[in-house]
């Protein structure tokens, strides 16, 4: 994730090597017991559940608000989805798959904050979502520091093609949130719409919605673009209707042409534009474009 450092403050943490384990260090594994998973080491039978468990929600708990987690995948400490599950320390078998213990309490305390593996992030459609989340997350935060109504509803506007391309019925709730009829203060609004924003982003767009706004857009400055132009919009919309191209380039393109004819209602749009230039143009490797 260096391709990240020049727009984020990174906060590395090695949870295992906090509760005492050297590098490089024997394999530990996830257990199932009758009171829960425990973290265990079987070359040296060390149970480290009680540190893990104490270091993470101690470290997690200490932090002041962070905008998105990138954590390892498969890792008994860190992987979110992907760690095996072992009905004991020396068998060969796993019972199932599921998230390791500092990644469980990152869930428990930041719920539906950006959060992902850095083998996922491989794949086109999995990036984009998680850099437009933790990139909107992070203007939020700037919004809310103004601690003004206005910053909001501003911030509201300009991803509101954004929301609604994601979650339409999120979207009216916020609508709502930023309406001149609310009338508590910002604080509270503020607290509300991050809960709603986080839904949102809960999952990624569907595919049709995403071809839907870029067919929006499209349609605001057709009449104005050449025979060539027209062309290739629809051969690469058709690639991104069939998930065999990233939506990232067609969105960069219809940004181009709306800056070019000035369509003020579009153009400013964060949709467009969600995060960072230089990161659209990541190459993608695995399985997925726009699944």
């Amino acid at each position: 994730m260096a391709v990240l450092l020049p727009w984020i403050d990174p906060l590395p943490v090695c949870p295992e090597e906090a509760v005492g384990l050297g590098t490089p260090r024997d394999p530990l594994r996830l257990v199932r017991h009758p009171d829960g998973d425990h973290m265990v080491q079987p070359s040296t039978g060390i149970d480290v559940t009680p540190d893990m468990v104490r270091f993470s929600h101690t470290f997690l708990n200490g932090l002041r608000e962070i905008d998105g987690v990138v954590l390892k995948s498969r890792s008994p400490s860190c992987g979110i989805r992907d760690t095996k599950i072992f009905p004991g320390k020396e068998s060969s078998s796993i019972l199932g798959r599921g998230a390791g213990l500092f990644a469980r309490e990152v869930k428990r305390v930041f719920p539906g904050i950006p959060l992902e593996d850095e083998q996922r992030l491989h794949q086109a459609a999995i990036r984009d979502h998680f850099f437009t989340a933790l990139f909107t997350r992070a203007r939020l935060r700037q919004a809310r520091s103004q601690a003004c109504r206005s910053a909001l509803a501003d911030f509201h506007h300009r991803h509101r093609l954004l929301f609604l391309t994601a979650n339409q019925r999120r979207t009216h709730r916020l609508d709502r949130l930023v309406a001149p009829e609310e009338s508590r203060s910002p604080a509270a609004v503020f607290r509300d719409y991050d809960r709603e924003l986080a839904g949102v982003f809960a999952r990624r767009p569907r595919l049709q919605s995403q071809c839907n706004t870029l067919e929006l857009a499209f349609r605001s400055v057709s009449k104005r673009l050449s025979r060539e132009e027209v062309r290739r919009f629809r051969e690469e919309w058709i690639k991104v209707s069939r998930g065999t191209q990233p939506v990232t380039g067609l969105r960069r393109q219809l940004a181009s042409w709306l800056d070019r004819y000035d369509v003020s209602d579009l153009r400013d749009q964060v949709y467009f534009r969600p995060y960072p230039r230089e990161l659209e143009a990541l190459p993608a490797t695995g399985e997925g474009m726009n699944a």
